[in-house]
């Protein structure tokens, strides 16, 4: 009987190691717009001189971190070589190719999300967090709010291209408050969750993950008394 249910468990197994998610990546763009409609996903267009291994480089290094955005992302990786590409990234992207490698994100449809172009891969970071926020992939505020924290970082970090926030952030911050609205004393009402408590002034985070300092001293009565079984606000 042990041995029977053992042969039961194998297969499934096996059917969870074949359904692993994997970064799609097409040298056909065409390839990549029709997988993005498909499982709702931005796409990434990497133009390079494949040639050349300053390019290559770049290219095996910008792939590896989007390899763990797979959930969100699908990759084209496009040669210079090939007249349509050139076409498509002059043409239909209007960018110029005078410099390489060059990178356009798009949603499925095809619109621009964020672009960059050149050698530094610190560009390429931005370019993707950026993405990330603007594509509408990330709706919780907080997630964006991070992200919008990494974007300000970027290049800081010591461990080489890519911070582990550009995926879902190691150590991410967790809301104090549930999103809802808040009243000031001059009588101003804003939609926010309270994201962090820095002495006098309160961190709020709007629906699309932008934070604004609030002292709470501006916030209303009724506010601050909620707070008090929260923080200890004076």
């Amino acid at each position: 009987m042990l041995k029977m249910r053992f042969l039961l468990i194998i297969p499934f197994v096996f059917q969870i190691l074949a359904g692993a998610a994997e970064l799609k990546v097409f040298t056909e763009p065409r390839l990549a717009v029709a997988s993005a409609k498909a499982d709702g996903k931005l796409i990434v267009f990497f133009l390079s001189d494949l040639k050349k291994q300053e390019h290559v480089s770049v290219v095996q290094a910008v792939q590896k971190e989007v390899e763990m955005l797979e959930e969100e992302f699908v990759f084209a990786n496009c040669s210079h070589s090939v007249k349509s590409n050139r076409d498509l990234f002059s043409e239909r992207f209007r960018k110029n190719l005078t410099q390489l490698p060059l990178a356009v994100v798009t949603s499925s449809n095809g619109n621009e999300i964020a672009s960059y172009q050149g050698a530094d891969l610190a560009g390429f970071e931005k370019m993707l967090i950026s993405s990330r926020i603007k594509g509408g992939k990330n709706t919780d505020p907080v997630k964006l709010a991070n992200l919008n924290d990494a974007l300000l970082k970027v290049g800081e970090g010591k461990g080489g291209f890519l911070s582990s926030m550009v995926k879902d952030l190691k150590v991410q911050k967790v809301a104090i408050t549930k999103m809802q609205d808040w009243k000031k004393k001059d009588g101003t009402v804003f939609r926010a969750l309270l994201l962090e408590a820095l002495g006098e002034f309160g961190v709020f985070v709007d629906e699309k993950g932008n934070s604004t300092q609030v002292k709470f001293v501006e916030l209303s009565t009724e506010n601050l008394e909620y707070l008090q079984g929260i923080l200890k606000v004076e």
